[in-house]
């Protein structure tokens, strides 16, 4: 501080390689401005929530990354969902006019035996639209058109989720593995979080952390 920093000349390090973005932050990025580009707006929400919020609610069943000494009973797991989260934007915001449009591209917490700490970060992209356009074929053309800008090659298949309407609801498939899931949400999911309007929304992978 004495010497002053702008007498110090920047030199580039002798090493033998040079830092650069990892390709799921390129990913990502680009997933970004694609859903903005689409007119969503984006949100960053907690990676911390509980199981009420993250299953019950969503009239699902499963298990996540439990924290070992939680400070408040509002944060007891990891998410392993982002589907949850925006519905938690939609219901801070439910007095703003409609229709909303908010997307969220982040990390949630995957069981998983095969690696040593028993969980893996995967990166996810999810976006949900509350109002009179939120029907399916609104949120999977959002979808598939965020999937092509990506090069991500896929297919559709109809499915059931408890957490979607009945016929309303189908899975993304890559390379025989399912990538996400898009559909309408189930009118007691959309009462559980306090909603008065329909609710359509879509989550899939972008890769491993």
């Amino acid at each position: 501080i004495g010497y002053g920093y702008d007498q110090l000349e920047p030199t580039l390090p002798k090493v033998v390689t040079m830092g650069e973005r990892m390709p799921i932050e390129r990913l990502s990025e680009r997933a970004r401005r694609v859903l903005t580009g689409l007119g969503f707006m984006e949100v960053m929400t907690y990676t911390l929530t509980n199981a009420g919020t993250n299953f019950e609610l969503m009239r699902a069943r499963g298990e996540a990354v439990e924290i070992a000494n939680p400070v408040s009973e509002e944060y007891t797991i990891i998410r392993n969902s982002l589907l949850p989260c925006l519905l938690s934007v939609l219901r801070e915001n439910r007095r703003n006019p409609l229709p909303q449009r908010v997307f969220e591209v982040g990390d949630v917490a995957v069981l998983d035996e095969g690696v040593e700490t028993g969980a893996r970060n995967v990166r996810r992209a999810a976006a949900a639209v509350i109002g009179e356009e939120a029907g399916f074929t609104y949120i999977k053309a959002v979808a598939e058109a965020l999937l092509q800008e990506l090069g991500i090659v896929h297919e559709v298949r109809s499915m059931e989720h408890p957490s979607f309407l009945e016929g309303r609801a189908a899975e993304f498939v890559s390379d025989g593995k399912s990538l996400g899931i898009v559909g309408e949400v189930h009118p007691e999911v959309i009462l559980g979080f306090e909603l008065e309007h329909p609710v359509a929304m879509f989550e899939f992978d972008l890769g491993n952390e």
